[in-house]
């Protein structure tokens, strides 16, 4: 009849569009490389997902702006008057606007990138305080940094990944120029590690970070700092 005619095309169009809805690409925005950066100033990153086909990076934050350099590579230039803390970032492309990722903004410490090889003391990477170390995990490896400490000294190292939407399940561990254990810690805030120490006497010191789960390739932002605790 008619009426089952209808009925039949009816249900065929409302198939064909719901088909095509589950056809269509969905972008992913899996992570971002590294995940902060200093107020004034720009900073190269990564962006992984999937779909995510004619990338632009997108941020509600006034100040804070992205220029495509190639393929999934971005220069984030961050204003002065930024305020510090984290902002919400998009991959706006061919398929749409993708899930958000965090961005932190610093101020008052200097932003350094990790350089490999760093897995043991001897091969330890030299911080300055009042510095955030931008770095990755690297399986069942630790990423060591070492550190001149004054005697009285109270530093705060602080493992910044889970709160940032990094998988990485940090742990962190503090040794003197000896080897000596000082302190460890994880899970302090949600999977994220830190330390408040009091150095005992001048000398260099070790702080180690590695990821409890062994995966690599996962970003942190490790803070080694004599500002208060926020």
């Amino acid at each position: 009849t008619l009426r089952n005619i209808m009925r039949l095309s009816l249900f065929l169009l409302l198939f064909g569009i719901s088909f095509a809805y589950a056809e269509l690409p969905s972008p992913r925005f899996d992570r971002l490389t590294p995940l902060g950066g200093a107020v004034g100033s720009t900073v190269e990153v990564d962006v992984a997902g999937s779909d995510l086909e004619e990338p632009t990076l997108y941020f509600e934050q006034a100040g804070l702006k992205a220029e495509l350099i190639k393929e999934r590579k971005f220069k984030i230039t961050i204003a002065a008057n930024v305020p510090a803390g984290t902002y919400d970032v998009r991959v706006v492309g061919k398929y749409g606007i993708s899930n958000p990722r965090l961005f932190a903004v610093s101020q008052g410490l200097t932003e350094v990138a990790e350089k490999e090889p760093n897995d043991e003391p001897m091969t330890a990477q030299p911080v300055a305080l009042n510095s955030v170390v931008n770095g990755s995990s690297d399986n069942n490896r630790e990423d060591v940094f070492r550190v001149a400490l004054k005697k009285g000294q109270r530093v705060v190292f602080e493992c910044r990944a889970g709160c940032l939407d990094s998988p990485l399940d940090g742990i962190l561990s503090l040794t003197d120029a000896t080897g000596k254990l000082l302190a460890s810690n994880g899970d302090y805030k949600g999977r994220d590690p830190l330390l408040d120490y009091i150095a005992d006497q001048d000398g260099e010191y070790y702080v180690s970070m590695a990821d409890l789960s062994f995966r690599g390739g996962h970003p942190y932002r490790l803070h080694i700092s004599t500002q208060p605790l926020a």
